[in-house]
């Protein structure tokens, strides 16, 4: 045999032994436990993971039967369904998770990749095709109708944002303890949300349609909502009639401000 053939087979043999170890840690060193602690540590309060029916599989690979997001206990806000989680095995010795995820939610599918390690978490995510009348949150607060959301979520550090847009809107009107909101004229919600200091900021979510405008702002913090619903109909809104019920909330000819203030769990 040559030198070059002699040369290839100890190249071959090291290549093969340093893939048994790294496996064998993954199979081995590495505990089912442990990875679902890395995945309970990717979000910050008031949100709680809770990990159902995870197993490890070869090739660096976790599948999960279903991820709750909670705001409680008991309390969803969403579930991913058929997850998968794979993970880059040259990161591991350095304590370091690097990892690409899929799942399936409500009809539609979150997609993305992150970074778990000590002191840092970073999360990219993409949203698409997810039927809002499938989320648990919604069918807790009896808010029926559909809509199709899609959007992009990141998370770093201490700050996570999602950038969203909610199309074929199509929802019941609201009428509750004296606020009336038309739901029903509106097709389109844009927005952005923040998450930083166990804190859910609304910096900007509009909602457009049928001869109607609305924003909201406010925030999310220690389990109680605190935001303000502007209502903004125009000259051709539809049901002028109703906008007498919400009489007492207009701030100027037009504009008809709600606050909105309750514990959420």
């Amino acid at each position: 045999m040559t030198r070059v053939g002699k040369s290839f087979i100890v190249v071959v043999i090291v290549i093969a032994a340093i893939a048994a170890a790294v496996f064998g840690t993954w199979m081995v060193a590495i505990p089912e436990d442990l990875i679902v602690n890395w995945i309970k540590t990717s979000v910050e309060k008031p949100f709680v993971l809770e990990v159902n029916d995870l197993r490890k599989e070869a090739l660096f690979t976790v599948k999960i039967k279903d991820v709750r997001l909670l705001l409680s206990k008991n309390n969803d806000v969403l579930v991913l369904n058929d997850c998968t989680i794979r993970i880059n095995p040259v990161f591991l010795p350095f304590k370091t998770v690097k990892m690409s995820f899929n799942a399936a939610l409500s009809g539609g599918y979150i997609k993305g990749d992150g970074i778990i390690k000590k002191d840092l978490v970073r999360i990219n995510a993409n949203m698409d095709d997810i039927e809002l009348s499938g989320l648990s949150y919604l069918k807790r607060y009896s808010l029926k109708g559909h809509g199709i959301f899609s959007g992009d979520f990141t998370f770093y550090k201490d700050t996570g944002e999602l950038a969203f847009k909610i199309r074929d809107f199509t929802f019941g009107d609201i009428h509750s303890h004296g606020v009336y909101l038309p739901l029903k004229y509106f097709n389109v919600i844009n927005g952005l949300i923040v998450l930083k200091d166990e804190q859910l900021t609304t910096e900007s979510v509009t909602f457009s349609g049928e001869g109607i405008y609305a924003r909201i702002k406010g925030k999310i913090a220690k389990g109680s909502i605190n935001m303000q619903i502007d209502v903004m109909p125009e000259d051709n809104f539809p049901d002028k009639d109703k906008l007498a019920i919400i009489k007492n909330y207009e701030v100027s000819p037009g504009v008809y401000s709600i606050e909105i203030k309750k514990w959420l769990y």
